[in-house]
């Protein structure tokens, strides 16, 4: 049986669409492994959005001529990377094969089979950004626990951030699909639903219809079955009340919050362009507190905000009670994102 290898960097969608690459390898025949050298395929699904990261795709590409040369392996990029460089790619390691942005690696099976035919010596696909991409399976490590994207793209544009060049402007996922997708993970045994995006709360601004990220929450809630809710990287200028009392009232949903934070300056977040101040976050902050009940106690911690102005360091995080939660903490995300000018 051939064997594919498949290298992850960067966030969370990145490894969302790791488990569809690995779905596709295997609906190909291929079996799955870690184990690169015996590998006939290798695929690196790329970051370009934290910093250091084309540092080590680059590092990763070299160490892959020599199996190149030894197998023939089939070396294809996918992700934001991949997106970003396109045709310049090959030009610098013609070691690769495959060049894929965000929304086509459902053409992986395409692109395989016209590599193995010989109908050509390299394949890109870096088209169709700003589309919403079909829905593929994917094959998680974990059985207990199933992430599903809600939203790709980004329309905020923040003067630190790469993301809506790479991954496009935003666009939401159809209510109906979600909700299909937590019944098919829930009725194989997931027990934690972890919602994805660039700005999961921001989701159903491009609908017509009414959509909103606090009726998703709803809808999905209303599925049968033992499981919790989770979302990591909503916005604070969309973190509205009726999420938060969507949050409250549903028991399925995780109380522990992911909230970023990109620095602690009002002067520092305009300049960003993050569309709030440092008070509106301390009174969202205080909001959350004073509305859902199951919120850490320990939410004070973001009180001593002030002396992270400069250098907008981490700060601390703090455990959640509730034992369905395989992350439990309210953190501030502070990244390392890639400054780009376009």
């Amino acid at each position: 049986m051939k064997k594919a290898s498949i290298i992850t960097y960067g966030c969370q969608m990145n490894v969302n669409e790791s488990a569809k690459i690995k779905k596709i390898f295997q609906n190909l025949g291929y079996d799955v492994t870690e184990e690169i050298d015996n590998a006939d395929a290798v695929f690196l699904n790329t970051c370009t959005v934290r910093e250091g990261a084309a540092t080590q795709i680059f590092g990763k590409l070299g160490e892959l001529k020599a199996l190149k040369e030894k197998r023939g392996t089939i070396i294809g990029v996918t992700g934001c990377f991949a997106q970003e460089q396109g045709e310049e790619l090959v030009k610098k390691f013609p070691i690769i094969d495959i060049v894929m942005g965000n929304q086509n690696i459902g053409r992986i099976p395409q692109a395989i089979e016209k590599i193995e035919n010989n109908e050509s010596t390299h394949e890109v696909y870096t088209d169709n950004e700003d589309e919403l991409p079909p829905r593929l399976d994917a094959e998680f490590a974990s059985d207990q626990t199933a992430s599903i994207s809600i939203t790709y793209g980004c329309n905020n544009f923040c003067t630190f951030c790469i993301v809506p060049y790479v991954r496009g402007r935003e666009r939401s996922v159809p209510l109906e699909e979600i909700v299909k997708d937590v019944e098919q993970y829930v009725s194989k045994g997931a027990k934690e639903i972890v919602l994805l995006g660039q700005n999961v709360n921001s989701y159903g601004k491009d609908f017509k219809n009414g959509d909103n990220f606090a009726k998703l929450l709803e809808e999905i809630c209303k599925v049968e079955g033992d499981y919790i809710v989770r979302f990591v990287s909503p916005h604070p200028r969309d973190f509205t009340d009726d999420v938060i009392d969507v949050i409250a009232k549903n028991d399925k949903i995780s109380k522990c919050l992911h909230l970023p934070l990109q620095s602690g300056s009002s002067q520092v977040l305009r300049k960003m362009g993050r569309g709030y101040t440092k008070e509106k976050y301390l009174a969202l902050v205080d909001k959350i507190k004073e509305k859902i009940e199951k919120t850490i106690e320990n939410i004070n911690s973001y009180k001593n905000i002030d002396s992270y102005e400069k250098d907008g360091e981490a700060i601390s995080t703090d455990t959640c009670n509730d034992d369905r939660c395989n992350q439990n903490e309210i953190g501030v995300s502070v990244g390392n994102n890639r400054y780009f000018r376009p």
